[in-house]
């Protein structure tokens, strides 16, 4: 039996190595004051709040939170009413759309309008191009917003479609 071994000679190259350093970013300074009533008196501002009336518990009669007297005992039952039952449906996920390579390539910037219907799980349905700066850009506009999620739309406290929605996406070449 003949005995085969094979080696395995090495090249002689020399590694380039690199090292990146992560760029320091400077976090904004967080001055942002919570408007107070005695703020908004001082500076001559109208909150729209009858402070009387939601502290006798008529607030709640009207859909405010604040109600103390809600149902006629004194115990400070939190009241609801429809009035804060209905609202918009609220945005919770959003997902950006990827950059297409070939856009990248060329150097094109643009946008996209996409209308869509918000389902009563906060879904996206029969989401579909309205107009685009070019066509390039609408597969990935579509891709993007199906997977965005949103919390639905509420009337007389039940979740509902929201059908019409319009949103309009901009593609941006960084740099």
């Amino acid at each position: 039996m003949t005995k085969v071994e094979f080696v395995r000679l090495r090249r002689e190259m020399e590694i380039e190595e690199r090292t990146r350093e992560k760029p320091q970013r400077e976090k904004p300074q967080a001055t942002l004051e919570t408007p107070t009533l005695a703020v908004a008196k001082q500076e001559g501002l109208d909150l729209g709040l009858d402070v009387k009336a939601i502290s006798a518990g008529l607030g709640s009669a009207f859909g405010s939170a604040a109600g103390g007297g809600g149902d006629g005992s004194g115990r400070g039952v939190l009241a609801l009413s429809s009035g804060l039952a209905d609202r918009a449906p609220l945005p919770l996920v959003r997902v950006e759309p990827q950059y297409p390579p070939q856009a990248a390539r060329r150097g094109l910037e643009g946008w996209v309008q996409v209308r869509f219907t918000i389902s009563t799980a906060g879904s996206i349905r029969d989401a579909i191009v309205l107009k685009a700066s070019d066509a390039l850009f609408e597969r990935a506009a579509l891709a993007a917003v199906n997977k965005w999620k949103y919390q639905p739309q509420m009337a007389a406290g039940k979740p509902v479609e929201a059908p019409g929605v319009v949103v309009t996406l901009r593609f941006r070449m960084e740099g």
